[in-house]
């Protein structure tokens, strides 16, 4: 470390916390004060800060220089790597020896003079009891509450959606919108300093009761304020808001019951026996690439966006395995394929490669194959009218982890659903890496569970044929 002036330097180890230091002698001087945990040199002094002193002093490499003033007690300089900054020092009249360091400015842009009459004011205003500390953060807090009283709902969405672009998907940040616009269309000019905690009860109660008082759409409620508490929170964030208003809701919200509905076992061969009778009748456009579809979804388990996006780049017909990048988890998930599934893979390639489409499952209304299926819902009516049995995308999901928790492991099951691992204490579980390779086992012992009711399910079709 250097010397400033001849004079020898003095190395201090400050602590973390803030606090005074006690002096270990007579001869050191206690006005040192801890402001983070870093080492810094104090020169001998006290010096006569003046532009001609501050342009001599050179920068040094690490740590920080402190240089105090000897005509104006607690006018300080800090030289450090990269600038030299002027600061006023004192004791906080009435406050138990509280002492406060406040920045004035850096040399270059205050000049000496400028930065001595600035820590003449200041340390008046300390000897005097006042704290400049809170009168910045009171003036910090008075420019963000004007800046919240600016920002409307409608501009705070546009703000949170740019934010997030890239980090969710497309259709979620389109959904979220939706939301907005949809059911807060009355808010949307409305500042978003504005919005209390009673707004958002009334506004929670009257979209899940509605004026008649039903139930029927509490979860959807649900869904709305918390997209809207996603947003207000990113508010907070940014220091637009204080507190996020929503959470008044915090063990208020309506009680939603998690959904168990899937294909029992004893109905699965009647449903693969309807899936066939509506494939073959070809009575929709989309028949043949919803009955693949949906097929596809009951033996994967996977989310219906997962399979819908599929695209024949993420379809390894050599290695007979599928890579899903954009998933619930973020976590790229690769499935080995058994071969009934390959088999609908091959088909569904070629057909895709032929009209020049990227989807597996590409829909049958776009010209050339332009945008992925994405809605099965009249396939899946034709075939409720078919066999009885009525589901949903998500159903599926449900049926395939069901009848795979009695078939296969649970890591492997996790694997397979690509839920992620949580040991809960558990050391060795942690340790558990599933790849690919390992599922490939796990895979066909489900897929030949799934083939058995549907070979019962075309026995029955042809006896009925017949």
């Amino acid at each position: 470390m250097s010397k400033a002036d001849g004079k020898p330097l003095k190395r201090v180890k400050l602590k973390p916390e803030r606090q005074r230091l006690k002096p270990k002698s007579e001869k050191q001087s206690p006005a040192r004060v801890q402001l983070k945990t870093r080492e810094y040199v104090r020169p001998e002094g006290p010096y006569s800060i003046n532009g001609t002193f501050v342009k001599k002093l050179k920068q040094i490499d690490e740590g920080q220089q402190y240089f105090y003033d000897a005509d104006l007690p607690g006018f300080g300089l800090r030289v450090g790597k990269n600038a030299k900054s002027y600061f006023a020092e004192h004791l906080i009249r009435g406050s138990g020896g509280k002492k406060r360091r406040v920045t004035i400015g850096r040399h270059g842009v205050v000049t000496a003079d400028q930065a001595r009459r600035r820590a003449r004011r200041l340390i008046l205003r300390m000897s005097d009891g006042d704290d400049p500390r809170e009168e910045q953060l009171r003036q910090v807090e008075a420019a963000q509450k004007a800046k919240a009283e600016q920002i409307t709902l409608e501009k705070l969405c546009k703000n949170f959606c740019s934010d997030r672009k890239g980090r969710l998907r497309k259709n979620t940040l389109k959904e979220y919108r939706r939301f907005i616009n949809r059911d807060f269309e009355d808010w949307l000019d409305k500042p978003i300093a504005s919005i209390t905690g009673d707004d958002v009860w009334d506004k929670h109660r009257k979209i899940g009761l509605g004026d008649k008082g039903t139930s029927q759409k509490q979860p959807y409620a649900n869904s709305a304020l918390r997209v809207l508490s996603s947003m207000l929170g990113f508010a907070v964030k940014r220091r637009w808001l204080e507190s996020n208003p929503v959470h008044i809701l915090r063990g208020e919200w309506f009680p939603i019951q998690r959904r168990k509905t899937f294909i029992k076992r004893d109905q699965l061969s009647g449903w693969f026996k309807g899936l066939e009778d509506v494939r073959n009748d070809g009575v929709l456009p989309s028949s043949d690439v919803g009955c693949d579809y949906l097929e596809f979804l009951l033996f994967t388990g996977l989310r219906r966006n997962e399979a819908a996006e599929l695209t024949l780049k993420r379809t390894d017909l050599g290695r007979k395995e599928i890579t899903i990048k954009k998933t619930k988890n973020r976590k790229e998930h690769v499935l080995p394929m058994p071969d009934h599934l390959m088999k609908l893979l091959r088909r569904r390639y070629e057909k895709s490669k032929d009209m020049g489409s990227k989807w597996i499952f590409p829909s049958a209304r776009s010209v050339g194959g332009k945008t992925h299926f994405s809605e099965p819902r009249d396939v899946a009516l034709l075939i409720k009218a078919k066999s009885g049995i009525g589901f949903t995308p998500h159903d599926l999901r449900r049926t395939f982890a069901t009848h795979a928790a009695d078939l296969v492991s649970y890591p492997n099951l996790k694997a397979l659903l690509n839920h992620s691992f949580n040991s809960n204490g558990d050391v060795t579980l942690g340790y558990v890496i599933t790849t690919s390779e390992k599922l490939k086992e796990p895979m066909k012992i489900i897929a030949k569970f799934f083939l058995k009711k549907r070979a019962i399910g075309l026995r029955k079709k042809i006896k009925g044929s017949e």
